[in-house]
């Protein structure tokens, strides 16, 4: 499938690219700022997957639970169950770090940024090649 051919799921592909850009821009210039960039990290990662919903004609989950969205993906995608440990380790992201109190435990902050952003870079390559090619062309 061509996404962009798809008016929809290029809606959820272009929200991913700003999440991907601003989680890939802040880890270059601001790394220690770990719950920024994984919530931007987990948004992509939220939105690919929704956008693969979209392109199999399923109304996306209202959750920002990436184990439950990625859980509907894989009843017609089943070879994107590799995904799961870096669902789970993104999904803590979505919603915790929005509070003072976050901080992955004995994690550096720029070392759990990095992680988080190669996390985003695996999923980017696996739904790329759903889509056939890069999802933005």
């Amino acid at each position: 499938m061509k996404p962009r051919e798809h008016a929809e799921v290029a809606s959820w592909l272009d929200k991913a690219g700003e999440d991907e850009l601003a989680a890939e821009t802040l880890v270059d210039s601001v790394p220690h700022i770990e719950a920024v960039i994984g919530f931007h990290c987990q948004q992509a990662t939220e939105k690919r997957l929704k956008a693969l919903l979209v392109a199999n004609g399923v109304e996306p989950p209202r959750t920002h639970d990436l184990d439950v969205v990625l859980d509907a993906v894989l009843v017609f995608l089943p070879g994107l169950a590799n995904l799961r440990e870096d669902c789970t380790f993104l999904k803590s992201y979505a919603v915790v770090p929005r509070y003072p109190a976050f901080r992955r435990a004995g994690d550096d902050p720029a070392e759990a940024s990095r992680a988080a952003c190669e996390r985003l870079i695996r999923v980017v390559a696996a739904t790329d090649a759903v889509f056939g090619g890069a999802a933005g062309q």
